[in-house]
């Protein structure tokens, strides 16, 4: 389910009575308020991460840049897919993109984990 809301503030408080009774995943900027709210997971948002890499400017940042825009050509391939054929796709194409995306940026000796924390 796609949900959104839209409030005056970015207060923690606004996200906890939004989401009371919720448990699950949420995807957002990473905006720092919202860390550790129990029975909620976040996941980061492509386009943040994107726009990190874009801002870097350098050989690794096109590297960034690429990985993102390799899920990005994928997702438009699944558009028209049902949700599970959807899911199917993105666990054989998708995760495997991601998943050496991730060992890259642990791995760089220029970036390290930090990367994806300034990507938020």
């Amino acid at each position: 389910m796609t949900l959104f809301q839209s409030a005056l503030s970015r207060a923690r408080s606004v996200l906890e009575s939004f989401i009371e009774g919720f448990s699950g995943t949420i995807v957002c900027d990473g905006y720092s308020a919202y860390d550790k709210l129990e029975g909620v997971n976040f996941a980061n948002c492509w386009a943040h991460v994107r726009r990190y890499w874009l801002k870097a400017d350098s050989k690794n940042g096109r590297i960034g840049v690429k990985y993102c825009d390799d899920l990005y050509r994928l997702e438009r391939q699944f558009k028209r897919l049902s949700p599970s054929k959807r899911r199917k796709k993105r666990q054989k194409y998708s995760k495997p993109i991601v998943e050496e995306f991730l060992h890259w940026v642990e791995t760089s000796p220029f970036y390290g984990k930090n990367a994806l924390a300034k990507a938020n």
